[in-house]
């Protein structure tokens, strides 16, 4: 079975939580009759936003890793299509979060992989 998150055809460790965007992108203006016309630029720009949880030093070495640089390949599975999808995406801001647990030291991260 295919991993949840596959970065650059390398599997990333099992997501926490998944919340996709579905982005209609266009341009409204208006005419001198006050009638506003919306140009369709691009329907359905995904931002998918992933969270992890618990993550090994390691797990969150490989994440930051694999969305450092943009233009990198993600599949995922696309909610609307119901089908696995393949996109060039860069990811935004990245802030680890550093916990102690019972366990040791555990990671949680959370961001956003925007669609290109």
């Amino acid at each position: 079975m295919q991993a949840a998150v596959v970065i650059d055809g390398v599997d990333m460790p099992a997501p926490s939580s998944k919340q996709i965007k579905y982005a209609d992108i266009g341009n409204a203006r208006q005419n001198e009759l006050g009638q506003t016309r919306f140009d369709v630029i691009r329907l359905g720009q995904a931002t998918i936003t992933y969270g992890w949880t618990n993550l090994t030093a390691e797990a969150l070495s490989t994440l930051l890793k694999a969305v450092k640089n943009p233009g990198f390949s993600l599949n995922y599975f696309d909610d609307e299509l119901m089908e696995r999808r393949t996109i060039i995406a860069k990811a935004g801001d990245r802030t680890p979060q550093t916990v102690l647990t019972y366990m040791g030291t555990r990671h949680n991260i959370s961001f956003d992989i925007a669609e290109l």
